[in-house]
């Protein structure tokens, strides 16, 4: 998996935003599915610096993405879908400026964001592999064991973590599926 460098402001983890990125990529490309992930896509490849030059909301050029351009475009993004929503044919762009600023809301580590789309729960550097069930539920158990107090408490805390290790594995398995799309067309576009 390619995993990009990120711009020292960005909070969550690279494998995080990797996955982010490659989830919304196989949203816009292969599913045609709208404006909210050709924003995360377009964002997050504007921090990433991966051919996007202009800010997602605001068009302004500019690299190297800095935590106070990304403020910039988050600010940008929330005065726009305000002005969208009192407008006719709408649509569109309050989608858009939701995805940009979602986005830019989980990159900053604004205090309650989450990624824009559920991301498979991964290990750190270097293996990144899903983490199991029992490895969600140890951790949980670890971060808050009085959460937690009885038979039941845990069974419900088991039985979501299994559920929780499922869909990061079908994630994952989503995220390889469509490396291997792109490089598919790749190399028909090569040969």
């Amino acid at each position: 998996m390619e995993v990009p460098l990120l711009p020292g402001w960005v909070v969550p983890a690279r494998s995080e935003v990797s996955d982010l990125q490659w989830l919304a990529y196989r949203l816009w490309r292969f599913e045609n599915s709208g404006a909210f992930p050709t924003a995360v896509h377009a964002t997050t490849k504007w921090v990433l610096g991966w051919g996007e030059e202009r800010g997602p909301a605001t068009g302004v050029e500019g690299q190297p993405v800095t935590e106070d351009m990304a403020h910039e475009e988050l600010g940008a993004a929330v005065r726009v879908s305000e002005m969208a929503l009192q407008s006719a044919g709408r649509d569109f762009l309050v989608h858009w400026t939701y995805g940009v600023r979602h986005t830019l809301s989980w990159l900053l580590g604004v205090p309650g964001a989450k990624p824009p789309y559920r991301i498979p729960i991964r290990h750190p550097e270097p293996d990144w592999s899903t983490l199991s069930a029992q490895e969600l539920y140890d951790r949980e158990i670890a971060t808050d064991p009085e959460r937690y107090p009885g038979a039941a408490q845990r069974w419900q805390l088991w039985q979501q973590c299994e559920c929780d290790a499922q869909n990061s594995a079908n994630l994952a398995a989503l995220i390889d599926r469509t490396l291997h799309q792109v490089a598919a067309v790749a190399q028909d576009v090569e040969g």
